[in-house]
């Protein structure tokens, strides 16, 4: 043994979603608390929940999961991951290896509302233009809500509330 630690092959959650979403958050894949938990964005330290709260001006996040959820898709909102599976040692983006992207066109085949894609985070807009370089939507980098994004919270939130709240939502024009 080298002394490394060694990758866990890490799966993707279903994605959450339904038939009025019209806002596709994609991330990469679950932190390892996440993947405890059984959530999206389980870690407390990450400011997923605290944000998507604040775009919609509530300052109160429910505490129960199913709430939170209910509340993403009373506003139109789906998430899901780029990676169906990953090799990655910890929860760092940046340990992500041989990744398998998830089947991202054939959700959007069965989910014609949805009009933009909002990318948390620079991993997941370089997967997005690797794997998915002609889908046309409108696709939107939005720092990551991570511990590890060292942007300061109110500009985080600044971008976070452009993406989801700017209108019209339409396609990007080819050009």
């Amino acid at each position: 043994m080298n002394g490394n630690k060694m990758s866990s092959n890490i799966h993707s959650f279903e994605p959450i979603i339904n038939a009025n979403s019209r806002i596709l958050i994609l991330g990469t894949l679950p932190s390892s608390e996440s993947l405890k938990r059984n959530q999206y964005y389980a870690n407390p330290m990450n400011q997923f929940w605290k944000i998507i709260y604040s775009v919609f001006g509530e300052v109160g996040i429910d505490i129960e999961y199913e709430k939170r959820i209910r509340f993403l898709l009373d506003h139109e909102i789906a998430i899901w991951d780029m990676f169906h599976a990953a090799d990655r040692e910890g929860s760092l983006d940046a340990n992500i290896k041989n990744g398998i992207p998830n089947e991202i066109p054939g959700l959007l085949q069965n989910y014609t509302l949805i009009k933009r894609i909002i990318l948390a985070g620079r991993s997941a807009e370089k997967a997005f233009l690797k794997n998915f370089p002609n889908i046309d939507i409108s696709a939107i980098y939005v720092p990551s809500t991570s511990p590890a994004c060292a942007k300061p919270f109110d500009e985080k939130i600044q971008h976070w509330k452009k993406a989801i709240l700017d209108e019209p939502l339409h396609s990007k024009t080819a050009g």
